[in-house]
């Protein structure tokens, strides 16, 4: 079973944006996690960091609801 996401989080880079999409830095991340980390207490963490800038730019908002759906499908007892 995969990760239900808002369909929100589906947008596409912009023409000529050197930036990363948010779906690229989610999975780097989640790649990135040491073997022994708890990935939802990790996504906590950055779904806290990402509040505290109060950035409402749509990338950082868009990783926010990758993030926020790891935690609520494993809530959920969705993802495995």
């Amino acid at each position: 079973m995969g990760l239900k996401l808002p369909h929100r989080v589906a947008a596409t880079q912009s023409p000529g944006s050197a930036a990363a999409r948010p779906e690229e830095i989610f999975l780097a991340w989640l790649f990135w996690l040491p073997r022994n980390a708890d990935p939802i207490e990790a996504a906590r963490r950055e779904i806290q960091r990402i509040d505290s800038r109060a950035i409402d730019a749509d990338g950082p908002q868009q990783l926010k609801a990758l993030f926020t759906a790891l935690v609520d499908n494993r809530r959920k007892g969705r993802a495995h």
